[in-house]
């Protein structure tokens, strides 16, 4: 999920200091800009370590993953559905 608080935060953060600056900024898992829905709790308890463990590894950079369409189709094909 889309943590867009946190980039409301930085922004208004900046914007307080004096400090914004123009153009884009890319959130990552590592900077705790996606993650899981807080309302994990009907998650199994150990695929939530999964998952916490696959997060470690694409924040590390041992698990690459495409950040966008022609990546991704490269990767796993013509398999998203939601392109039509």
């Amino acid at each position: 999920m889309k943590r867009v608080d946190n980039a409301v935060y930085d922004v208004t953060k900046e914007a307080v200091e004096g400090n914004v600056k123009a153009g884009v900024k890319t959130y990552t898992l590592a900077d705790e800009g996606v993650d899981l829905s807080p309302s994990t709790q009907n998650l199994n308890p150990d695929v939530l370590k999964e998952v916490e463990e696959i997060k470690k590894k694409i924040i590390a950079g041992d698990i690459k993953v495409p950040n966008n369409k022609a990546d991704f189709e490269a990767k796993y094909g013509d398999v998203y559905e939601l392109d039509n």
